[in-house]
């Protein structure tokens, strides 16, 4: 009777080793198809695939840990950045996936994560989780920028200009576009001096350098809107100028015959600046009456 009882207790252990061995296996397969759909960049139905890797991390979340199902952070990265991927694509008729949880789920990733032991997966989702603000379309816009800003702000303690000279160009130069969507000028340009800077060390190319030009130019130019024609005429000229400088250096790189669009854009904003200079030099030289033509009621609330 011993014997027996040995036996079978042996054959429940193989039951339960096997069992085990198919569980983890099925877990790989699931892993395996997850990364297998999200990284089929080029599918024509690429929403439907990177929908089915969203449910497939979905469905292992609460198993992390287990056999080769990755931890909690590692699971939280994955579903933020493909709900990110997800947002440049067409909706599936479908709908799978009914909710975009981007920003809920790299928020967790940039609390899981361990900055000392995993300092570029940590930059990595502040940096997602600043691309999920930058993009999302619940809540304020001017709340989203600044959060945006913050979390784009705590990547650079990783992307230093020793460490990631390019991410270090690419982030300053993407908090200088978010200041200047928020309206906070100053800040943008004191960003995009950083970022332009250091352009060799990030060997960037002419379209980095022509984007961050306008960049620079939006700036100086969004900036004159908030300036005091009265008091301020200096400074309006000054950043008129600087301005001007920049759209006209993003011209010798979008050139018509390369770039068509972007050289008519920039040919545009350039003749709206020299239009807008030119009142502002008719204002300060026949002073305030010219400004408002004669309408003696602007005048006088002026």
């Amino acid at each position: 009777s011993v014997s027996s009882r040995t036996s079978e207790n042996d054959e429940e252990s193989e039951v339960e080793l096997d069992l085990k061995e198919m569980l983890i296996m099925n877990l790989q397969a699931i892993l395996d198809c997850c990364h297998a759909c999200y990284t089929l960049s080029k599918a024509r139905n690429r929403t439907l695939f990177v929908d089915m890797a969203i449910i497939g991390w979905t469905l292992l979340h609460p198993l992390s840990g287990l056999g080769p199902v990755p931890s909690h952070a590692a699971l939280a990265l994955c579903l933020g950045f493909a709900f990110l991927e997800r947002r440049k694509l067409p909706v599936f008729p479908t709908k799978l996936i009914e909710r975009d949880q981007a920003v809920p789920w790299l928020l967790d990733a940039t609390r899981l994560v361990d900055k000392s032991s995993h300092p570029s997966q940590w930059a990595a989702a502040h940096s997602g989780l600043a691309e999920a603000y930058k993009t999302e379309k619940r809540g304020e816009e001017v709340d989203n920028m600044l959060a945006a800003v913050r979390n784009y702000t705590a990547s650079l303690e990783v992307y230093t200009l020793v460490t990631a000279p390019s991410r270090f160009v690419t982030v300053h130069h993407e908090i200088g576009r978010l200041f200047v969507k928020a309206g906070q000028c100053p800040k943008a340009q004191m960003h995009m001096k950083l970022a332009m800077a250091h352009l060799v060390e990030a060997k960037a190319d002419e379209a980095d350098f022509a984007e961050m030009s306008c960049t620079m130019a939006d700036a100086f130019w969004r900036e004159v809107e908030t300036l005091d024609q009265v008091r301020q005429t200096e400074k309006i000229r000054g950043n008129t100028r600087i301005a001007l400088q920049h759209y006209e250096n993003a011209l010798d790189v979008y050139r018509v015959q390369d770039y068509p669009i972007e050289f008519v854009r920039i040919k545009s904003l350039i003749s709206a600046i020299m239009l807008e200079d030119a009142k502002h030099s008719e204002f300060a030289e026949n002073g305030i009456v010219c400004q408002y033509r004669g309408n003696r009621k602007m005048l006088l609330e002026a």
